[in-house]
């Protein structure tokens, strides 16, 4: 492997996706509901906090929401919904763009939506729920983080995830 590659893999791997066993399985009847329920409340987030109205909902777009959502001092969305909204949002864009498809990943943890890539022999498991829930729950109030999670996938699966 390649020192670039190999600093790249280090760093997704700190950054929230991880190489461990456990199971990749499709999603239930009821995760599926609740992958509908967070796509809506993501929308329902970025209406609210977005200064255009975007044609896409790129990384860009929700570091700009998530961005929005942190200043607000007034009545703002829950941190779940937040948390949901957001995450399958990105994770949203990331199968569109990467030919993937969101899934469960179970293993003696629990179980989170996952993104599986796979490059050569190696894969990755990305969880783009359980990144934002880290954010939102962290004191010091990362932004500008959807642009970099995109990137660094991009960078490990350019030609896209299985």
């Amino acid at each position: 492997m390649r020192y670039g590659l190999s600093l790249l893999l280090a760093t997704l791997l700190a950054a929230n996706c991880w190489a461990n066993e456990g199971v990749v399985r499709e999603l239930t009847a009821k995760e599926s509901e609740l992958k509908q329920k967070s796509i809506k409340w993501g929308n329902d987030i970025v209406t609210h906090y977005s200064t255009s109205a975007p044609k896409e909902i790129t990384p860009t777009v929700l570091d700009e929401v998530y961005k929005s959502w942190l200043a607000d001092e007034g009545e703002k969305f829950e941190s779940i919904k937040v948390t949901y909204g957001l995450g399958v949002l990105i994770s949203e864009y990331i199968t569109h763009s990467k030919g993937a498809k969101l899934q469960v990943f179970v293993d003696s943890q629990g179980a989170d939506f996952v993104i599986k890539c796979k490059l050569d022999e190696e894969s990755i498991h990305v969880f783009p729920v359980n990144y934002v829930l880290k954010r939102v729950r962290s004191e010091q109030k990362e932004v500008d983080f959807f642009d970099h999670f995109y990137n660094l996938i991009d960078g490990y699966a350019p030609n896209g995830c299985s």
